[in-house]
């Protein structure tokens, strides 16, 4: 079965991406993945992340404040992305502002 003849108004890039897809993983490789990284080695530790909510949930700060506070404070290494990661990460989670059990 020809798979171009499912994507038939997929131009250049895209039809090729998808053709190469195809080809290795069959009909799996057109069902959409994530295009995130596989590796999680570089997420944040989980105590810090609950540190990071914690200030951000008690004392509203922001990302730098918070980066800033737990460098200082607490002799955590997090930079102002790797906050920010956190944060958004249990945002789209929908945990950021639960008020817990």
């Amino acid at each position: 079965m020809d798979h171009t003849l499912i994507i038939p108004k997929l131009k250049g890039i895209m039809q090729n991406s998808w053709r190469r897809q195809c080809r290795k993983d069959g009909e799996k490789g057109l069902i959409n993945r994530r295009p995130g990284p596989r590796n999680l080695s570089w997420r944040t530790v989980p105590e810090i992340e609950e540190k990071v909510l914690h200030l951000r949930r008690t004392y509203h700060f922001g990302a730098k404040r918070i980066s800033w506070f737990l460098q200082r404070y607490r002799g955590v290494g997090i930079s102002e992305v790797g906050v920010r990661g956190t944060r958004s990460l249990r945002c789209r989670m929908g945990s950021l502002f639960s008020t817990g059990p």
